[in-house]
């Protein structure tokens, strides 16, 4: 019989086949930036023999280290904006983003918030535009987050997601909000090991310092906010195939920062 395709003919295979499929199930919004992609599973060398050509096509997510991440519930329920829950860490790798790991291991970021755009936003908004709302919500939310702990004197930086147009029209509104570090030359991500959030205490004393400085009658300025750093931007980067006979429609992306 013919011979088995190489990997890289059974990926053509798998964007061409599988990606009108997997629009359609999901009403033609499949977020080519989101957290879902596009998969299949090509028949094994023993059941090739045996004459099986089937391709079954899937969605899966794979975290920016390469691996295989859960999911809840089908994906046409699901929220495609590519987001991890409040409290998440991602390992570090080459000064990179990795993977989820525990906040007590090594890591390049931890989450703080996801911030809905669509509450600020009816219509795109442009990155500058973003980065501009984004600066000040998310340095907010690390400030609450931390329980008011001087990030700059930890060396920490804040930093953000923001949402491209094809994001956007595909329905994704949310973005993460976390803080990290930068190696001292600025070319990549610093280790960090442990959780910054803050402890029932701390929480305790900022709440009542928010109490304190509320005006009785009219509203005191604002206090200016340190930008922080640039969000990220998204580059390609290449990730071994965490199952055998499982294709993505691409490669995983790597997730390094400004």
């Amino acid at each position: 019989g013919a011979p088995r395709p190489d990997t890289e003919t059974w990926r053509r295979l798998a964007k061409q086949r599988c990606t009108k499929g997997a629009e359609r199930y999901l009403d033609n919004k499949l977020d080519p930036d989101g957290k879902l992609q596009v998969s299949a599973l090509r028949p094994n060398e023993r059941d090739w023999k045996l004459g099986n050509r089937d391709l079954r096509c899937g969605l899966w997510r794979i975290g920016p280290g390469g691996s295989l991440q859960a999911t809840v519930g089908p994906a046409v329920e699901q929220d495609q904006s590519d987001v991890w829950a409040t409290g998440t860490c991602l390992g570090l790798v080459d000064g990179t983003v990795g993977d989820p790991v525990k906040c007590s291991e090594k890591h390049s970021y931890e989450m703080i918030s996801i911030v809905n755009l669509g509450k600020k936003f009816d219509s795109y908004p442009s990155t500058s535009k973003q980065n501009a709302y984004l600066d000040k919500v998310c340095n907010k939310d690390a400030r609450t987050y931390s329980g008011g702990k001087n990030l700059e004197k930890l060396k920490l930086i804040v930093a953000w997601d923001t949402r491209t147009k094809a994001s956007w029209r595909a329905g994704s509104r949310l973005v993460n909000c976390k803080v990290g570090a930068l190696l001292k030359d600025k070319s990549g991500l610093a280790p960090v090991e442990g959780s910054i959030a803050a402890t029932e205490e701390e929480r305790k004393k900022l709440d009542e310092k928010k109490k304190k400085s509320k005006p009785s009658t009219s509203s005191s300025p604002k206090s200016s906010t340190k930008p922080s750093s640039e969000p990220k931007q998204e580059s390609d980067g290449e990730a071994d195939n965490p199952v055998d006979d499982v294709l993505p429609e691409d490669e995983p992306t790597q997730d390094p920062p400004e």
